[in-house]
Order: structure tokens, then sequence, then C-alpha cells
């Protein structure tokens, strides 16, 4: 007798015996084969495989990423839990469950709702095979003992899964305490976040297997989705408590410098708000954060602002969310550090790898004062005979994200090893000190106070510069060969950023100064760490304070408001604002401790100073023709 076949037709074992069904349900029919997920044998997937899985798993084991992580998840179980559960209590009542095994993760875990590794295996049923194996031979006493490498990553790896299962955990409760069943319980408690599921569509099963969290992204927004049609009204009171809170925060600081100078992707992926000095800010959800949150204080900052360019931010941001908040990148985790510096483009934080003032350089020499010297010596002694197209693997701040963009978190740490060892080897000075906010997990809830890291408005003047620089060719060209129209149509056509370009240029030349100060800074062999700490401070402010009012010359911008000429009045104010503000006292002890590098400051307040007053005339006359 030959078996039954056919679409529909679905074979099961029951106690040894093959049973033959027919459904007449195509969908039903398409899941329960899905169940046999197609794993490509190629040695191509297997490497994209492999790296997806080493990068996500030391992403999710870094101390800062769980920190955030059961921040967002604790946001998320909130809106979409069905029933009452208090946010934070709950799920630190379900962390605890879930690191002492109670009787809550036990039933999770026996029903497949609670999971170890999810992120890292749940797409690939090969490697979850292997660990359940691996599992179901560690049991006894003995086996709990941590006495080996292994079996300290193996617990290290267990506060990371309670982590991850302390808001399933939180659900579950809930839902028992609703009256529920343990087994409908356990299916929503999985369904906060079902990482088993992978469609069935081969091109998204080959995205989930080869891109990092995309399949969490897929999954979070189909959960979110699912959750407004199930309880319109619920879902809608508890999304717009979110959105009422993050306006909130957003009208508090608005008006606020300290705000308004931080980088786009830290306003779109944190909220931000400051007691006294002290800065400190919280992760959004993911999904949810991005869709009732960070998309209302965009749209608010688009209402309430009086540039007129911001409709242009206001659509920068929605695209970028899109792509990196949601996740929805296309491109492989196996060549995706390629692409980022084929294009010399970080994808996540929507900037350039090497900006426009470090493009000036070769590339052995593209790097920052706290480039990684093991990078720079890298790139300083890789073979010269690389051809041109190559060149980009010998800049130091090209192959330090390179290489951080394929190992992750463990790549950071072993990079800050091997920069001891080559600090020792090459004799080179101490960095500047580490503040308690820039330990790992520390900084993705508190900032410091008084600190000044990178802003803004950085990334847009370097981008307002390189414009100019070309726009600027286009007039030299149009001059040298006599076509006094093209040369007169370019100029009027192009008026803003000709306004603005002598003042960008003496902006260059300044940061070129502040730049090679923070680097004497870093190699001062006399000055202790915290002096250094204090004095790079001291010169990241000037710096910020200087592309500050260099952005305020972009088209539309404060200074140059869509043609209108920029007035004295305003260079005469950034140029007070440029000064160094350097006391007697302050010079002194400089002087007396390090003297080259007070040598080089010195020079740099007196560059800028006679620069700007040099110059004013000049470019108060260019930018009002």
């Amino acid at each position: 007798v030959h078996p039954p076949s056919g679409d529909g037709v679905l074979s099961v074992l029951r106690d040894g015996k093959r049973e033959y069904w027919e459904t007449v349900d195509p969908i039903l029919f398409r899941a329960m084969t899905a169940l046999n997920k197609e794993v490509w044998d190629n040695p191509l997937m297997t490497a994209a495989r492999g790296n997806k899985r080493f990068f996500t798993s030391w992403i999710t084991l870094d101390p800062g990423f769980m920190a955030r992580n059961f921040a967002r998840d604790t946001g998320g179980a909130y809106i979409l839990a069905r029933d009452g559960m208090i946010p934070i209590a709950s799920a630190i009542k379900g962390f605890k469950e879930a690191l002492l095994r109670d009787e809550s993760y036990r039933v999770l875990l026996g029903s497949g709702a609670a999971f170890e590794n999810g992120y890292v295996t749940a797409s690939d049923p090969r490697r979850t095979r292997k660990i359940l194996k691996r599992a179901m031979r560690s049991t006894g006493f003995v086996a709990s003992v941590i006495d080996s490498p292994r079996k300290a990553l193996d617990a290290y790896k267990a506060l990371s899964s309670a982590i991850e299962n302390a808001n399933r955990i939180a659900v579950y409760n809930a839902a028992i305490r609703a009256g529920k069943s343990k087994a409908q319980a356990s299916f929503e408690a999985k369904d906060l976040m079902d990482f088993t599921m992978g469609g069935d569509w081969p091109a998204v099963q080959f995205l989930i297997q080869t891109v990092p969290f995309i399949g969490a992204r897929m999954q979070g927004l189909h959960r979110l989705g699912r959750g407004f049609v199930e309880n319109p009204a619920g879902f809608t009171l508890k999304a717009s408590l979110l959105t009422a809170a993050a306006l909130a925060v957003w009208f508090a600081y608005r008006d606020d410098e300290r705000y308004k100078e931080l980088e786009d992707w830290d306003k779109d992926t944190y909220i931000h708000w400051w007691v006294g000095d002290a800065h400190y800010r919280l992760p959004k959800p993911f999904e949810i954060g991005a869709l009732f949150m960070t998309v209302p204080e965009r749209i608010a900052e688009y209402m309430y602002s009086n540039e007129t360019d911001a409709g242009k931010l206001l659509l920068k941001r929605m695209g970028h969310m899109f792509s990196q908040t949601f996740s929805l990148s296309p491109i492989p985790q196996l060549v995706s550090p390629l692409v980022e510096m084929g294009f010399n483009h970080d994808l996540f934080r929507g900037r350039e790898i090497v900006n426009y003032f470090e493009e000036q350089r070769l590339p052995p020499e593209q790097r920052r004062h706290y480039t990684s010297p093991t990078m720079a010596w890298l790139g300083a002694n890789l073979p010269n005979e690389l051809d041109t197209a190559s060149l980009k693997i010998r800049s130091p701040l090209h192959l330090q994200h390179f290489y951080e963009g394929y190992t992750a978190t463990i790549g950071k740490y072993l990079l800050m090893a091997t920069d001891a060892v080559v600090r020792s080897h090459l004799d080179l000075p101490l960095p500047p000190s580490r503040d308690i906010s820039d330990w790992p997990g520390v900084s993705s809830f508190y900032r410091g106070e008084n600190e000044y890291r990178k802003t803004k408005y950085e990334e847009e003047v370097w981008d307002l510069l390189r414009k100019t620089t070309q726009i600027q060719g286009s007039l030299n060209f149009h001059e040298k060969q006599g076509d006094v129209d093209a040369y007169l149509r370019t100029h009027e056509d192009y008026l803003p950023y000709v306004k603005a370009a002598s003042t960008l240029e003496g902006v260059r030349e300044d940061v070129q100064d502040i730049n090679r100060a923070q680097m004497q800074i870093y190699l001062d062999p006399e000055m202790s760490r915290d002096d250094k700490k204090v004095e790079d401070d001291k010169l990241q402010k000037i710096k910020n304070e200087l592309m500050k009012e260099a952005f305020e010359l972009r088209p539309g911008g404060k200074y140059n408001p869509l043609g209108e000429p920029v007035s004295q009045e305003n260079i005469i104010d950034m140029i007070d604002e440029f000064g160094v503000d350097d006391s007697a006292a302050y010079n002194r002890r400089l002087k007396e401790d390090a003297p080259a590098t007070h040598e080089l400051l010195q020079m740099i307040d007196n560059n800028i100073s006679q620069r700007g007053l040099q110059s004013l005339a000049k470019v108060t006359a260019s930018v009002n023709e």
C-alpha cells in the first residue's frame, strides 16, 4: 500500500506508528510543514550563520546590553501584556524566580516558553540541538560547581537568560493571577517575543539566519500589531501613557542646550534628563519606543522649531528609525562591516567612519587622539604595496570599525587589553582617566557631570564643509574657463553655501589646531591621567561650541536663514565664543607640569583669536555680497 501524498497531507507518529492526516486549510498546512525549517548546507551560509551567531552572542552578553535590554523589555511587556502587571516590580520578581529556577520558571522552560540564549540559537536548529544535549549531560552537584572557564561562562550566560526571561515570567504570573491555565499563561509568556518563529518565505528565513536581531524586530512589529487588534482600547491607553511621559520630558528639556547638542541617534534611542549637572538616560523599548516615544518627540520638535530646515531633519530621522531602529537592513552581518567601510558610513549611528577633516590625510594618519594604539600601529605597519582600492584597510579608524563590526563587544574588551600591551611595548603615555560613567553597564544609564562628548553638530558641519568645498571648486572651475554665466548661476543657486564658505574654512583650521592639542595632551609623558582628563574635556568643550556656531551657518540656520546676510554682530559673537578661556592660574600650572603642551595650547589660543580678528572684515563683506 502506497502512503497518501499530495497537498494537505501530513504524517505524524503515534505510539511509534505513522499516521496520515489531511487538511484543506492551506495556512495550517504551511504552518505545520514549516516546522521543518530548511537549513541551507553550503560553506557560505555556514559562515554567515556562524558570524551572525558570534556577533549576536557577544553583544547580548555585554553587561550594558543586558541592563538596557531589561529596561526595554519591561516597557514592552507592560504594553503587550494581556493581564495587569506592575512595571519594574513584576520584572524584578520574575528575574529572581528565573535566577533561582522557581516553579514558574520550570513550567515555562518545560513548555518551551522560556529559553536559554534565545537570541542566539532560535533560528539555528542545529546549534539549539547541541546546547540541549550539553545541558542534559550537565546534571548533579558536580556539574553545578564552577571549576572551569567553560562553567564560568555558562554561569554568566545563565544570568543573561534570567534577565531575558524576567518579563516572560512576569507575564506568566499575571496570567495565572487572572485565572488562566498554565498552558494559556505559558503561551502568552512565549508570545511576548517568540524567537522560534522564522517565517515561511525563504527570503525571510535567509535574513533571520544571517542578519543580527532582524528576527526580533520583525516579531516585535508583528506582536505590536496583534496587540492593538486584540485590545485596541487598552493598548492605546498604555501607549498614550508612554507618549505623554516622553513628551513631558521632551518639553522640559527642549530648550536645554545640553539636550539640543546630543547626537540624534542618542535622542532616538534614550530618554534623557538631568539632576543638577548629572546626566541620566533610560533606554526606550525598541518598536514601541520608536512609534510611541521617538516619533511624537520628532513631530513635536518639527512643530515647535523656528528653523527652516526642520522638515528635512524630520524626514532624515524617520528614515533612519525605520532602517536601523527596526533593524530592517537586509545586509547580512558577514558583509555589513565591509559595506560600511566601502561607503565610509556607520549604519547604526548614521554618521561617517572617517570625517571630512580626517579624509584630508593619508589613510595611516586617519586617527583621532583616542583611537586604539593597536589599530594605529597596525595601520602604520601594513605593507605599502596595497593597491589604491584597498588603502582604507590602512586607516586606523576603518580598521577599528571593521574589527569591532565582526567581533562585537568581546572585540572591544580584547582591544583594550592589546592596547595596554602596545602602550607598554612602545612606551606610549597613558590616556586620560575614565569616569564611572564610562564603565560597562553604567554608561547606559548615567553619563556623568559636565561631560564633554561629541555632539550632533560635528557631523553636520563636516557635511556642510564638504558641500561648500565642492561649490567653491565649481566656482573656481567656471572662473578659469571664463564662463561668466555659469559662474553667476552657480553663485546664485548656492548663495547660502557661498556665504558660509569662508567662515567654515576658518572653523576647519581652528578644529585642526584643537585636534592637535588633544593629541599632544594624550601623548604628553609628564601630565597625570587626571590632568589629561581635565584638559581634554576643556578642549572638547571649545570644539563643541565651535561646531555649534558653525552649524548655525548652514542654509536655513540661525546665521544664514535662506539667503539673508550674516550680520557683523553675529560674526563678532562667534569670535567671542570661540576664544579660549584660559585663566592665569591654569597657564602657570600647565606650564610647570607640561611645558610642551602649554606651548601648543598657547599657540592655538593666539591663532584662533588672531585669525578671527584678521578675517572679520573679509568674512562680513563676503557673506553680505
